[in-house]
């Protein structure tokens, strides 16, 4: 199930760009939430961004005052993103202040999930070289499911998300001081 309140998804977009200061570098993934992301970016200023999303990126690109880059690799047609070995490599020369993305799914015991092990390889590599990873998922990814493994929640820095994940979840969340921002639409 995908997340399809656009409101919803612009409100924690909003949140997360607000977490971002100015003059940061940021890994940006795949995905139609992070894409909400990118567009609430746009007021901000002098960002270096390393996406693997050709959407992403023709959303940023417009900001003058962003550095805007892509790797190489196999360009999926189904959601813009670019995934393959050079890709990797390519953000691998990269560490950055910020890493936002969202996931296929989040594990009871924490694990990260992705649909995908291309995708999934690129975004391991731009959590291992991020120094903050701030992580968007809705209320449906704590009962989603997916087959490849990327990371644990201990590797957050932050969550944000629609809805307190389940207890368990929300458990291993506070044991690993993570943070859950559950930003509040305007009425």
């Amino acid at each position: 199930m995908r997340f399809r309140k656009p409101r919803k998804k612009k409100t924690i977009a909003e949140a997360v760009a607000d977490y971002i200061p100015d003059g940061s570098t940021i890994f940006i993934t795949i995905g139609t939430t992070v894409e909400h992301v990118a567009r609430a970016l746009l007021n901000h200023n002098h960002l270096r961004i390393i996406t693997n999303s050709l959407r992403v990126a023709h959303i940023l690109y417009h900001n003058p005052r962003f550095e805007v880059m892509v790797p190489g690799g196999t360009l999926r047609s189904h959601n813009s993103g670019i995934i393959g070995p050079s890709a990797a490599s390519f953000v691998a020369d990269f560490r950055a202040d910020y890493l936002v993305t969202s996931v296929g799914a989040i594990e009871s015991d924490g694990a990260l999930m992705e649909f995908d092990v291309n995708e999934a390889n690129v975004v391991k590599t731009m959590m291992a070289h991020a120094r903050n990873i701030l992580l968007v998922a809705d209320h449906t990814k704590y009962h989603a499911s997916a087959a490849v493994e990327i990371g644990n929640v201990a590797q957050v820095t932050a969550l944000f998300t629609d809805e307190l994940p389940p207890a368990a979840l929300k458990s291993r969340l506070q044991d690993s001081q993570i943070e859950i921002i559950l930003p509040q639409e305007d009425a």
